[in-house]
């Protein structure tokens, strides 16, 4: 039986971030406290924490600035954290955090040139993962992860709190086509030299923010 595979994402493989701590403080005001991740990926039903091939993984932190009208939530770039820093067992903590609202987006994705988000523009409902260097490649290595996983979610930290610890379990957000022709004797009169898929209007960008408001 031959199954032919038109790979969109790739295998999912599931990542392990690497323990590893960042300390800058962040906006606000009062008793500054910490928050500890550890960060997993959800594959169909399945929440699993190994490492991955090729896969990057990024944090962006985003909060409220009254001032800024033009600028809803602002993400600098000294809020944008890359997490991956090799295997092992797995806490991000950040410290020094001012008491006060934050929105927090965790974002695995193939570590390729132009895929996680780069602009200079400090909106967070303007960055987007950029998908167009996955779906250019030729080819696809058998232990490579080419899915996309996030989570994206909203926490207040209170005056004084530490030793804050939260699980973060993100879900694949792209999948795979898998075309199923069964026996080819069976379904072609002469046999087969080439089967060729044609896949037009595929969406290769998206928003941080899309389908996340809870």
């Amino acid at each position: 039986m031959m199954k032919p595979v038109c790979w969109i994402v790739g295998i999912m493989i599931p990542f392990l971030l690497a323990a590893c701590e960042e300390k800058r403080p962040l906006a606000g005001g009062g008793e500054p406290g910490s928050l500890t991740f550890k960060v997993m990926n959800r594959t169909g039903t399945e929440t699993v924490a190994s490492p991955s091939v090729g896969q990057g993984v990024r944090l962006y932190v985003a909060d409220r600035r009254p001032e800024m009208n033009d600028c809803p939530l602002y993400c600098p770039q000294e809020w944008r954290y890359d997490l991956t820093t090799g295997g092992g067992a797995v806490t991000y903590t950040l410290s020094d955090m001012l008491p006060q609202w934050y929105k927090m987006a965790f974002i695995c994705a193939p570590q390729l040139d132009g895929v996680f988000p780069s602009i200079e523009d400090h909106d967070f409902t303007h960055l987007y993962i950029d998908y167009s260097p996955v779906l250019q490649r030729k080819v696809q290595q058998p232990a490579e992860d080419l899915a996309v996983y996030r989570q994206v979610m909203d926490r207040w930290l209170k005056a004084g709190e530490t030793a804050l610890t939260e699980d973060v379990v993100l879900s694949r957000l792209t999948g795979r086509l898998v075309i199923d022709m069964g026996i080819l004797k069976d379904q072609f009169e002469h046999p087969v030299e080439k089967i060729e898929v044609r896949l037009s209007d595929i969406l290769s960008r998206l928003y941080l923010r899309d389908e996340a408001q809870g």
